[in-house]
């Protein structure tokens, strides 16, 4: 019976440490890589929902101001139609005093 050299078997133990060695660095650099993908997942889910969230805040602000702008130009417009209202009934009053007049005068 043929027996290895001492080197040759220290050879082969050193080469299963090796392989051992690669197959835990694979693994763990599997870990890592699987690791970041979840973490990068996690940001892409975090940033969507923080910009729809604002696009749900940016819609609400715009319909408030929409409001905002609708009751201003209401009461913008109501003054101008009061204002101009009461100009119209001036002038039918001073009109209908000089009519009035002009008839008891003749």
């Amino acid at each position: 019976e043929h027996e290895q050299p001492v080197s040759a078997q220290l050879d082969f133990s050193l080469r299963k440490d090796i392989v051992a060695v690669q197959k835990i660095q694979f693994a763990y650099r599997r870990f890592v890589h699987n690791r970041s993908e979840r973490i990068s997942a996690a940001t892409k889910i975090q940033s969507h929902w923080r910009g729809f969230t604002m696009r749900m805040c940016f819609t609400k602000q715009v319909e408030a101001i929409i409001v905002i702008q609708s009751v201003a130009r209401h009461n913008l417009c109501s003054w101008a139609f009061r204002r101009y209202h009461n100009a119209a009934l001036d002038i039918q009053r001073i009109a209908r005093g000089c009519f009035a007049r002009k008839r008891l005068l003749g």
